[in-house]
Formats: structure tokens, sequence, C-alpha cells
């Protein structure tokens, strides 16, 4: 409490988290503004408000089920994002939003040519701006990390102004900003749009789904033969296993190995737990790595799961295979390579848990 009596803006951003999360998740005897969705005050989890990396955004979204899941759990730790559905952050005035507006009324030149970000006009207040889109973005990334997504939707909040974003590998797209005041019925719209849309409409990667039931053995006892075979004695086979396999944690991924038509007997079904590899940054090919049990030969394999630049001409998967048949050194054999299917955002699957690099608590 002291610490919120020595800074009014801070205790002016924790009414205005409380009042944003009462407003949002608001009903009456017949509708709901999100139903199926319910949004948390998450900020106020922090231990170590001060410190960048371990802070939360002001609110979550999350389905009643992985609500439910997220306020058993730590709260101080990550899995307040492995779980989000989309975040809410929240500046107290409408000074510290990210962005510029182009003039009302510019034509598409000077759209163009305008500069969207915040300028340095104030030098103490462009600090604070750009460590909190920084942080903004930290939330994004450790999202993408967690969760198989494609895309992710944020909200800006700036006072009384409001932004939408939509976030990719590709970078992001912003709304100008509308008075939440003058205009609610935008944001009202979204976030009831967003609450009737399938898991694919909001982002997930629907080629990634649970592990059907006794699939969870199967991965479990070949992964744990599999890393029994390459210790040496003394080492501690539990803690071993544990770098790939989080209980209760592990999913399966469908793939259509290139060449092949997209029917079903075509498909690769493999199951993956926890990654050896995440990505670390926003934009890029955002490469996740995992030990994979391949359900039809009952192997281990390594499984490289990453975005592919559409203008590159050639697939790695073919160059991989062309170096390893002229005998280059250190290259691995490719069993098979290809794209995720196209994915429909009717399609609809219930998602529950996250991948998560390190232990969930």
């Amino acid at each position: 409490m002291q610490a919120i009596s020595e800074c009014p803006l801070t205790y002016l951003a924790t009414r205005l988290q409380l009042s944003q999360a009462v407003a949002l998740n608001r009903r009456n005897k017949y509708k709901s503004r999100c139903p199926g969705l319910k949004f948390d005050v998450t900020s106020t989890d922090d231990v170590t408000l001060d410190k960048i990396g371990h802070m939360k955004p002001h609110l979550c979204c999350y389905t009643e089920g992985n609500l439910d899941t997220v306020r058993r759990s730590d709260r101080s730790s990550a899995v307040v994002l492995g779980h989000s559905e989309l975040f809410v952050d929240i500046a107290p005035t409408p000074s510290r939003d990210f962005f510029i507006d182009p003039p009302v009324g510019a034509d598409a030149t000077s759209r163009a040519s305008h500069e969207f970000l915040v300028g340095p006009s104030d030098t103490k207040e462009l600090a604070i701006i750009q460590e909190a889109f920084g942080q903004h973005i930290a939330y994004v990334i450790e999202i993408l990390a967690r969760q198989p997504r494609t895309f992710l939707y944020t909200v800006s909040l700036a006072g009384s102004r409001a932004r939408l974003l939509r976030w990719d590998r590709s970078g992001c797209i912003v709304t100008e900003s509308f008075d939440i005041r003058e205009q609610p019925d935008i944001l009202c719209q979204f976030i009831w749009r967003f609450s009737q849309t399938t898991n694919a409409g909001r982002g997930h990667d629907m080629s990634i789904s649970i592990a059907r039931p006794g699939e969870e053995d199967t991965f479990r006892d070949i992964i744990t033969r599999y890393v029994d075979s390459q210790l040496t004695e003394g080492e501690d086979l539990n803690k071993a296993v544990t770098q790939h396999y989080q209980p209760g944690q592990v999913f399966a991924v469908t793939l259509l190995p290139r060449g092949f038509n997209a029917l079903d007997e075509n498909l690769q079904r493999l199951l993956i737990s926890r990654p050896v590899v995440t990505p670390l940054s926003l934009v890029g090919r955002g490469t996740w790595g995992y030990w994979a049990i391949d359900l039809k030969d009952k192997c281990v394999v390594f499984l490289k799961d990453t975005w592919r630049d559409k203008s590159s001409k050639e697939f790695e998967g073919d160059v991989l295979c062309r170096f390893f048949h002229k005998n280059v050194r250190n290259v691995p054999l490719v069993v098979w390579h290809g794209e995720v299917p196209e994915q429909s955002l009717n399609e609809t699957r219930e998602l529950t848990g996250e991948l998560s690099a390190t232990p969930s608590c």
C-alpha cells in the first residue's frame, strides 16, 4: 500500500484496471459482453513490479476453464500468459499512447509518410512510453513462446483512447485510436466478436491439439527409454526426462509431408511436450524444436517447427535432403518435411494447457 500511496499514477492505473475488468465482465440476466470468456486483473500478481521480464499485463482474457487453472497456479509465474487469449495494457492518460495518428482527412500519400511511432518531443515522457511499449511487446513474445499461435490480438488503452493490435511473426497491425466514451461500440463489438469466433479465429494454431487418451503414456514411455539409453551412470533419469516431458502437457501435431495430397492417410501425426528450443524474438521464423514421437514408427525424431519466408524459392527440407545425399558432414537425415495444412477459421477444437519451455508452477 505504501508504494501505491507514493505514486498517484500507479494508483490511478490500478483503479482503471479494476473498473475495466468489471465493465468487460459485466452481464445481465439475458446476455454477457464476452460470453465464455473472463477478464482478470493480472498486474497485481507481480512480486517484482519494477523488473522488466517479470511484469504482467494489466488485464488478461481467459476461457472460463483456463481462468480456473490460472487462479490455482502461482500467479507470479508466466503461466498467466501461457493461457491468455488476449491482454489489455492500460495507461492512465492519453499522453501515454504508443502511437500518433495521421491528421484527419489525410490522403494516402500523407498517411504513407506519416511517422506513426511517438517522437522525441519530451525526452522523459518518451522514455516512459518506449519502456511501456517494449513491455507490451515482451508480453506478446512470451505468449507466442508459450502457445502455438498463428497470430495474437491485444488492446492498448491510454486514458479513454483505445487501439486494437494484431501481432504475428511479420510484425503488428494497429488501428487508429478511438475514444471508448464517445465510441464504446467499437470495443464492445470487438470483444463480442472475439468471444464468438473459433479458436482459429483467435489466432490458435489448429494443427496442434491435445493428445488423445493413452497417447501421453505412449509419449512418456518412449521418451523415457530413449533418454535412459543416452545417460551415463549416475545421471538422474527423471530430471533428464523432464527436459522433454511435462505431465499433463502432451500435444499432437498434424502435418502434411511435401509432395502428398491433403488426404487423411497422408497426414503425419506426432506427439510433443516440452520444447528444447523456443523463439525469443517477435519477428522472424519463430522456430520451435522438440523431441517428438512419430506415432507410425513409435520412434523419437526431432521436430523443427518454423515459419517459412514465402519469398524463398527453396524449402529447407529439400536443401537438407540434397546435402545429405551428397554426404555433407553434420547434416541430419530428413524423414519428411512439409507445410502445415491450410487452416479454416471455422474449425473448432478444445484447447487447454500451454507449451512451456520452463516448468509450470
